[in-house]
């Protein structure tokens, strides 16, 4: 007699990858309620004879059609088939938590089973709801060792009738980018066709419908820098400006191999560079005032003095344009350029700025 260790684990495994299997052959496969109505229907050997369920061996691949294995499907793993059987289904809680319910949970008919492919699951056709009693009981106060008996209710419970494989990617999961392809159970973008034209830095999301950086959620970016979409790499948030409208967001990248800081302004887009001749108080008026007081001549008995007071110049401090806004964050300083204040990183800035 042959050994039949081999035989404890048997299972039939049919490579069913989407491509290589038709979806009029999964069709089928639903519908196949055994593991010797799957041979009947569906195998043969390498050498393309059919099979009686009773010609199964355990050198299956070799291409024997020889029978070694005596009695009908021995050691050969049960098909489960996709149907209603008796499932552990919680009973509801009471939103008291003082009350107790019992039983807390009871077994009802419930899909469950095989599907050909794991793009399918056993799902109900057709449901009922069914009323079961539980025993509603209340602690009547703490430490209590028996609850006070309140009667029998009855709770609703879905009781499933006829149950099917079906696609387990719906229609629903797809996004407005993407349309169902239920032959295929997936859903797919519409502009599916970019997906070969992502450059060589970026790849193709499915779900995003788009070329995406591959690092986008494993990139790890530094104080003010923020993640490039366009190189994915890290880069500085530059600009934070201020003007007669109050403060405008600038967005703004400043790239390692590049100094040049480039700003986004209301859709106005300037380079400033660090030797900028832009630093400046242009535009500030500068208001000097000379004063001449006239000539005062005293006379007196003795002698005649004439003063003549020296003229007096005042000069007012220069309108500072950034008083008033917030201060720069730490490292940054006020760049003023066209009446406008920005902050920048001081080492855009050596030597000059104002904090």
């Amino acid at each position: 007699m042959p050994n039949l260790a081999p035989f404890a684990a048997f299972i039939f495994i049919t490579e069913l990858c989407l491509g290589q299997v038709p979806k009029e052959m999964f069709e089928k496969l639903n519908a196949v309620g055994s593991t010797k109505e799957f041979v009947q229907k569906f195998l043969q050997s390498q050498a393309g004879h059919s099979i009686d369920f009773e010609d199964l061996s355990h050198n299956a691949g070799e291409g024997t059609d020889k029978v070694v294995v005596s009695g009908e499907g021995q050691n050969i793993a049960t098909f489960d088939l996709c149907n209603p059987r008796e499932m552990t289904v919680a009973i509801p809680r009471d939103p008291d938590p003082n009350v107790v319910l019992w039983p807390s949970c009871t077994r009802v008919m419930r899909c469950g089973g095989c599907c050909p492919s794991e793009l399918f699951d056993c799902e109900p056709m057709e449901t009922v709801t069914t009323m079961v009693g539980v025993l509603k009981s209340k602690l009547p106060y703490p430490g209590s060792q028996r609850f006070d008996y309140l009667g029998v209710i009855f709770i609703p419970i879905e009781k499933h009738v006829r149950c099917e494989p079906k696609c387990k990617v719906k229609a629903i999961h797809c996004n407005p980018m993407q349309n169902y392809y239920e032959h295929d159970c997936r859903c797919v973008c519409k502009n599916q066709h970019l997906a070969s034209q992502c450059p060589s830095h970026k790849v193709w999301s499915d779900d995003q419908c788009a070329c995406v950086c591959p690092n986008r959620n494993t990139a790890r970016c530094f104080g003010f820098q923020i993640f490039n979409e366009d190189n994915c790499a890290c880069g500085f948030r530059v600009a934070v400006s201020g003007g007669a409208g109050g403060y405008i967001v600038g967005i703004g990248l400043i790239d390692d191999k590049d100094r040049n800081v480039t700003v986004i302004d209301q859709n106005v887009k300037q380079t400033i560079a660090p030797n900028d001749s832009a630093l400046s108080t242009e535009g500030i008026e500068d208001t000097t005032t000379s004063t001449v007081l006239p000539t005062t001549i005293t006379t007196t008995e003795a002698t005649t003095t004439t003063t003549t007071p020296k003229p007096t110049s005042t000069s007012p401090k220069p309108v500072d344009p950034c008083a008033g806004l917030p201060p720069c964050p730490k490292s940054w300083s006020f760049f003023i350029t066209g009446n406008t204040c920005r902050c920048v990183p001081n080492i855009f800035l050596p030597g000059r700025g104002k904090n």
